[in-house]
């Protein structure tokens, strides 16, 4: 996923703190999967392909549906 740039409007400070929230969920998940014995990333990989099949970009962007709410398949 490309790199966007901050929030437009988002201070610094908050953006600080944000980074900081964000770092510590990271950790926490990376201690939570080693002692799960999850190899991350291959979670995440298979995760990603499995999104890919649920929500195909060429139906979905765009849209807020739930892939088992659309009504045209996707």
């Amino acid at each position: 996923m490309a790199h966007r740039g901050p929030e437009p409007g988002l201070p610094p400070d908050k953006l600080a703190e944000m980074e900081q929230d964000i770092a510590d969920i990271q950790i926490y998940l990376i201690r939570l999967a080693d002692k799960l014995g999850i190899d991350m990333e291959r979670a995440v990989n298979a995760k990603m392909e499995l999104n890919e099949k649920k929500y195909p970009a060429e139906k979905v962007r765009g849209r807020a549906e739930k892939y088992n709410e659309c009504n045209d398949g996707c």
